[in-house]
C-alpha cells in the first residue's frame, strides 16, 4: 500500500511538503471552518467532544483523529461515519499521482492528512475539528487558517523532537496560534505563560482554565460548567474518568469562545445532548462482559497520573493487574512508577511496529519500581496470563496496544 511505504513513524519537521502538496490538490483545506486541537494529553476527547455538540447543533461535521486503533478509517469521520477504504484508496492514489508528478514526497502523516482536507472539501464540510499529530508548530494540520485553536495541556512527551523543557514544548504547541485567532487552552503554569506571550504577541484573544473558565463537579456524571458569559449546571460527559472533567471544560470553553467570536449557533441542550453522546474508544473504556477490563491510551507520565486519580476515585483502593506495552520513545520509569500506586501486578508486553520498546527492556526499567512484575512478549499470551490471575485488569501504555487487544478480544471474547 502506498501509504505504509512512507513509513508511518518517520517524523520529517517543516510545512513545505505539505502546503506545496495541497496547492496543487487546489488548496482543499481552504473550503471549510476549522478548529485545530493540540496539546500534549485529552486532544481525542477534546476533539470528540467539540465534534459530537457540532452535528448535535445541526453542522456536517467532519473529525480528524490520530492514531487508529484498529482501521485506518478510524482517523478520518464526517458526522461520526468513517470514510470508506475504497474512497480513501481513490483519495491517495490521487495524492501519489500528485507527489510524483510534483516530486514533493510526503511523510505518512502528510500524505493522510491532504487526503482527509480533500474528503472533507468534497464532501462539503462545514466545520473540521483536526486533532494535532504531534507538536504544533511543524505538524501538518497547522496549515490551516483556523476559526480557534485549542491547546488542552503541557506536559513531557516526544521531548526528542519538542525540547526538554515545558517552556520548550510549550512552545512548540502554541505554533498553532494563528494572528488574531482566539486561543483556548487548559495548561497551567509555565506552559500557560508560553501560550500567553505567544497569544499576546499575535493579537490572538487568549481563553485560560482557572481563570477564564472552570469546572465542579467530582463525576463526569454530573457537573457544572462556569465561564465569562456562560453558566451550565447538570451536565454530562460521556466518557469516563476525573480528568474527562478538564477536558469536557476546555470543549465547553471552545464554543463559549466561538459563540462570541463568530456568533456560532450552539444551545445549552446542544451542550448537553453532544457532550452527553460522546464515545470514544480507548480512553477509561471499561469492558463489562465476564471480565473486568479497562481500556486506557495512557502514554506518558501526566497519562499514568490521570489514569491513577480515575482508578483510586471511581474504584477507591481496589488493585489492578496492569497489562503495558510502550513505544521506545517514551519515559517509561517515570510511566511505572506512576502506576506502582494502584498495580497489585504488572506484565509487560510488545507493540507489533518497529518502534516499539521490548518487554524486556520494559522489565528492566521496572525492576527499579516494582517486584511484581513478568514480561511476555506476545500480546495474547500476555492477555491470557493477566486474565488467569482473576482480578481486575488494566490495559495501558499505547493506544496501539489497546487497538491489538481490541482485535484479540473480537476474536476471542473474554
Amino acid at each position: 500500500m502506498y501509504l505504509n511505504s512512507l513509513g508511518q513513524f518517520d517524523v520529517w519537521p517543516g510545512l513545505e511538503r505539505i502546503q506545496s502538496l495541497l496547492s496543487h490538490l487546489g488548496s482543499p483545506q481552504n473550503d471549510f471552518n476549522s478548529i485545530i486541537v493540540g496539546g500534549t494529553n485529552g486532544k481525542g476527547s477534546v476533539g470528540t467532544a467539540i465534534s459530537s455538540v457540532l452535528v448535535n447543533a445541526g453542522y456536517k461535521t467532519a473529525l480528524y483523529t490520530s492514531p487508529h486503533l484498529v482501521r485506518l478509517t478510524e482517523r478520518i469521520r464526517i458526522n461520526g461515519a468513517e470514510i470508506s477504504d475504497g474512497v480513501l484508496n481513490t483519495l491517495l492514489l490521487e495524492i501519489r499521482e500528485n507527489s510524483i508528478r510534483h516530486g514533493i514526497g510526503p511523510s505518512y502523516f502528510e500524505a493522510l492528512t491532504a487526503a482527509a482536507f480533500l474528503y472533507f472539501a468534497r464532501e462539503g464540510v462545514q466545520w473540521a475539528v483536526l486533532e494535532v499529530g504531534m507538536g504544533g508548530r511543524w505538524d501538518a494540520t497547522n496549515v490551516v487558517k483556523p476559526a480557534l485553536s485549542v491547546i488542552t495541556n503541557v506536559s513531557f512527551d516526544h521531548m526528542s523532537f519538542l525540547g526538554n523543557s515545558i517552556r520548550e514544548i510549550a512552545g512548540e504547541k502554541a505554533g498553532i496560534i494563528k494572528e488574531g485567532v482566539p486561543v483556548v487552552t487548559g495548561a497551567q503554569g509555565e506552559a500557560a505563560d508560553v501560550i500567553r506571550e505567544k497569544a499576546e504577541s499575535l493579537g490572538s484573544p487568549a481563553v485560560f482554565d482557572g481563570r477564564d473558565f472552570s469546572v465542579t463537579g467530582n463525576t463526569t456524571d454530573d457537573f457544572s460548567y462556569n465561564g465569562a458569559e456562560w453558566s451550565i449546571s447538570n451536565l454530562e460527559f460521556g466518557l469516563m474518568g476525573t480528568h474527562q472533567l478538564e477536558n469536557a471544560a476546555v470543549a465547553m470553553a471552545s464554543f463559549e469562545t466561538l459563540s462570541k467570536s463568530v456568533g456560532l449557533g450552539i444551545s445549552e441542550q446542544n451542550v448537553k445532548n453532544g457532550l452527553k453522546s460522546v464515545e470514544l474508544e480507548g480512553r477509561f473504556e471499561v469492558l463489562s462482559n465476564k471480565a473486568f477490563i479497562i481500556l486506557d491510551g495512557a502514554h506518558n507520565t501526566a497519562g499514568a497520573r490521570a489514569l491513577v486519580e480515575s482508578l483510586r476515585s471511581i474504584y477507591g483502593n481496589k488493585k489492578f493487574v496492569f497489562m503495558i506495552a510502550m513505544n521506545a520513545n517514551k519515559e517509561h520509569g517515570a510511566f511505572i512508577e506512576r502506576l506502582t500506586a494502584v498495580a497489585e501486578r504488572i506484565i509487560f508486553t510488545e507493540l507489533s511496529h518497529e518502534a516499539r520498546a521490548s518487554a524486556s527492556e520494559l522489565g528492566s526499567v521496572a525492576a527499579e519500581y516494582v517486584q511484581n512484575y513478568e514480561t511476555i512478549s506476545e500480546p495474547g499470551e500476555a492477555l491470557r496470563t493477566a486474565l488467569s490471575y482473576g482480578k481486575p485488569l488494566c490495559i495501558t501504555g499505547s493506544l496501539y496496544l489497546i487497538g491489538e487487544i481490541k482485535q484479540l478480544i473480537e476474536k476471542n471474547p473474554v
